[in-house]
């Protein structure tokens, strides 16, 4: 799956005056490089893959999706799974949601349960629950309302 989005739509300031900032993002790219179903990327490491599989990505999105997107490039930058992983430390083989998607990793189990209880000193009552419309559950499990305002 491919997400793109365009961050110059809402900070104008990002790209000059009549330019865009555009990113793509391939969820769920293999960390490891065991072979190419396409025949198209010779590389076996993300270092001698990298650019010719965001040529490929270029390629495809030209094709089937922005018919001028190749041709309106100016300047491309690629980020493999491995250069995510170099960059930030806790982005564990180039997840970008740092972690496992899976139940004990998410909301307060994050990043183990022994932790995911964390209460910060300027808050005792954190907003964990709000899908129903009553106050949050503080994470000492009482329903105590807060002072700063209404969170429904």
């Amino acid at each position: 799956m491919i997400v793109g989005w365009n961050d110059s739509a809402i900070d104008p300031s990002r790209a000059p005056a009549g330019k865009a900032l555009m990113k793509f993002v391939v969820l769920s790219v293999p960390y490891l490089i065991t072979g190419d179903a396409t025949g198209r990327i010779v590389g076996h490491t993300w270092d001698e893959a990298r650019e010719p599989y965001a040529d490929y990505l270029i390629e495809l999105i030209t094709a089937n999706y922005i018919p001028d997107l190749k041709a309106k490039i100016l300047k491309r930058v690629a980020h493999s799974p491995v250069d995510i992983s170099r960059r930030i430390i806790s982005a564990v083989r180039g997840t970008l949601g740092q972690g496992a998607f899976v139940p004990y990793q998410s909301g307060s189990l994050r990043p183990i349960p022994e932790l995911g209880g964390v209460q910060n000193p300027s808050c005792q009552c954190l907003p964990v629950q709000f899908w129903k419309p009553s106050w949050p559950r503080c994470l000492n499990g009482s329903r105590k309302k807060r002072s700063t305002g209404n969170l429904r």
